[in-house]
């Protein structure tokens, strides 16, 4: 076995040293990853982050996998360092695990709120037809963005016996769906206030409403 002059000994040693820190650096990374994923403020449980999030978060832990990957003959020559190495790449599958397990849901009580006394507004108006079905064109969702945004409004919309003021756009997107078969409304499309859409038929929709006086 060949003995390490000291220059050598000394020069391994800080490498190792060297390695460790940048292991934890990445494992940091991952951390940082992983907590910008759930907190733009708005852990996915509720809905509040978007598919196209969670994919970009995704891409990015599975690029470090790689990047880990491509040293990976260098790290296996060092068998302590080895270990730490697929303990690291364990912990990154992890994450992306956890991630890909996750799904964008409503919440189940949601999917409970009865819209059916208020559907009439939107037969008047010709968004749905008579089989309650989607009537108008791919770009005149807007209808039911602001059907829906005035009967949260006017405090129309109950869940467990106390009115909802407010959606997060998964389970708004998933409640006019919902009510509004072939409607397939994206959560990306449901603060659309500005169309003009939106702003011709919020007036009509509220004063159906007041005669539906329900």
């Amino acid at each position: 076995m060949k003995v390490m002059t000291e220059e050598e000994h000394r020069e391994h040693v800080n490498t190792r040293a060297l390695k460790k820190i940048r292991l934890e650096q990445e494992k940091k990374h991952i951390d940082q990853l992983y907590r910008q994923w759930v907190g733009t403020g708005l852990h996915i449980e509720r809905g509040m982050a978007t598919k196209s999030k969670i994919r970009s978060v995704n891409k990015r832990l599975e690029n470090l996998k790689l990047d880990y990957q491509v040293e990976r003959d260098q790290f296996k020559k060092n068998e302590i360092y080895w270990y730490a190495y697929t303990g690291a790449m364990n912990y990154v599958d992890e994450k992306i695990k956890k991630l890909q397990s996750l799904e964008v849901a409503p919440n189940p009580m949601i999917m409970l709120i009865d819209l059916k006394p208020y559907l009439s507004v939107l037969k008047c108006n010709q968004v749905i037809d008579s089989e309650g079905k989607y009537a108008m064109g791919p770009r005149q969702k807007g209808a039911a963005i602001a059907w829906i945004d005035l009967l949260l409004n006017e405090g129309r919309v109950i869940m467990r016996d106390e009115i909802v003021k407010k959606l997060n756009d998964i389970d708004k997107a998933h409640l006019l769906n919902k009510w509004i078969p072939g409607l397939d409304l994206s959560p990306s499309t449901v603060r659309n206030n500005s169309s003009n859409i939106y702003q011709d038929l919020y007036p009509e929709f509220e004063k159906d409403l007041q005669t539906l006086g329900t």
